[in-house]
């Protein structure tokens, strides 16, 4: 018999759509950290319209380390002193001292460079101990004017050509997706050492093409260009509209994925992100603006729907986990 990962119930709404609500056992406010395992087999199971029992075809499987890091995993497996002292450098910390100066003046920051699907491949990645088997990407999209959200495309490790397309949205208000892109579903985990990054084997990218953007502007590398007025108005809508500008902008450096399926999905306050998303990027494809969006479907992870529904449930979650009496 195998492992009981968690459950689910499914919800019907007529013909229209089909929500199914996830439970993953041993799994806390990110579930892909803290089980990632059977994180992929749903994220899996929900792209490819399988039963969510299917397990993964093949287990998912480790890519060779770099040689240079097969002789020392090598010498630290082999000899107790030197694996004692290889930890202790990999935990060191670097002897950087940074002093704050209050006086400094503010910096301005202009457009960026126009982006390109070549000018953006990531072609050398410092610290990966793991032959990379796929293409990744790196870069600015234009959203409304003066903002510039940054993406990271990690393109599938299966046929890319042909395997759908994930955007994965972290939550907060104010959590860059590169926590997503790194501590998460990405390809890429950062060891102790804070310079080395080793394999996930558990990556989203098994099973498609995961493209990750820091929203709303300000998050992470995204910012506000100096060329244009000052701007510090933020709600959800905005974010929204940015989101699919960003997202036009993508399409349009990487036609290839234009009609691909095309999947939100995010955590957290992702549960306003991808639903607000979702409800314009419907508009804009039925207005023929962005009809090449191929949408299947949207996933989110312990999502906020609403603060006041999600205040309204603490006491029966608290009794229920046995935090509370009576």
């Amino acid at each position: 018999m195998g492992e009981i990962a968690g459950y689910y119930k499914r919800f019907q709404y007529q013909s229209s759509f089909t929500v199914d609500v996830l439970t993953v056992k041993g799994g806390g406010h990110m579930v892909p950290t803290d089980r990632p395992g059977p994180a992929l087999q749903m994220i899996r199971s929900f792209i490819w319209d399988v039963p969510y029992s299917t397990k993964l075809p093949n287990g998912p499987g480790y890519t060779p380390l770099k040689p240079e890091y097969q002789t020392l995993l090598k010498i630290s497996a082999s000899v107790p002193i030197a694996r004692s002292r290889i930890s202790r450098l990999l935990s060191e910390p670097n002897e950087l001292h940074v002093e704050q100066d209050s006086k400094r003046p503010a910096y301005k920051v202009g457009d960026p460079p126009a982006g390109s699907k070549e000018a953006d491949r990531i072609t050398a990645l410092p610290g990966v101990t793991f032959a990379i088997t796929f293409s990744h990407y790196s870069g600015y999209l234009p959203a409304s004017n003066g903002n510039f959200l940054h993406y990271w495309l990690v393109e599938s490790q299966g046929n890319p050509s042909t395997d759908p397309l994930i955007l994965w949205l972290n939550g907060g208000p104010g959590c860059s997706s590169l926590g997503g892109l790194l501590t998460e579903l990405g390809p890429f985990r950062p060891n102790p050492d804070g310079k080395t990054l080793y394999e996930n084997q558990f990556a989203w990218n098994k099973v498609g093409n995961v493209l990750f953007i820091e929203s709303p502007r300000d998050v992470g590398f995204s910012y506000r260009s100096n060329s244009v007025p000052a701007d510090t108005i933020y709600n959800d809508d905005k974010t929204a509209e940015d989101n699919v500008l960003a997202l036009q902008s993508f399409f349009e450096r990487f036609p290839e994925y234009k009609n691909r399926d095309f999947y939100v999905t995010g955590e957290s306050y992702a549960g306003v992100y991808t639903p607000t998303l979702t409800d314009l990027l419907i508009k804009r494809i039925q207005d023929k603006t962005m009809s090449y969006v191929n949408l299947k479907g949207l996933a989110i992870g312990n999502g906020i729907l609403s603060s006041l529904q999600q205040i309204n449930s603490a006491p029966q979650l608290l009794y229920y986990r046995g935090v509370l009496g009576k």
